[in-house]
């Protein structure tokens, strides 16, 4: 493991960093995303505020743009 990937498994984002990160949403949001599918569950809690590693939604954004360009290859789209 490089030391970037070392460093990205160590930072854990809580819901309004999350939020920031996918378009500066609210954390109400974040949570309605993550009930839809669209974000990942939480890695852990502490207490009851749930936190995402980063390398967990870098892996989660990954594969949604591998089905994304799969389903666009499929439909013959550019």
């Amino acid at each position: 493991m490089t030391a970037l990937a070392s460093q990205r498994e160590k930072r854990a984002f809580d819901k309004r960093a999350v939020g920031r990160r996918y378009g500066n949403v609210h954390p109400r949001t974040v949570k309605r995303r993550q009930d839809r599918g669209e974000i990942p569950p939480p890695d852990f809690y502490q207490g009851r505020f749930g936190y995402w590693w980063e390398s967990t939604l870098d892996a989660h954004d990954e594969a949604v743009a591998r089905e994304e360009r799969a389903r666009r290859e499929a439909e013959g789209a550019p």
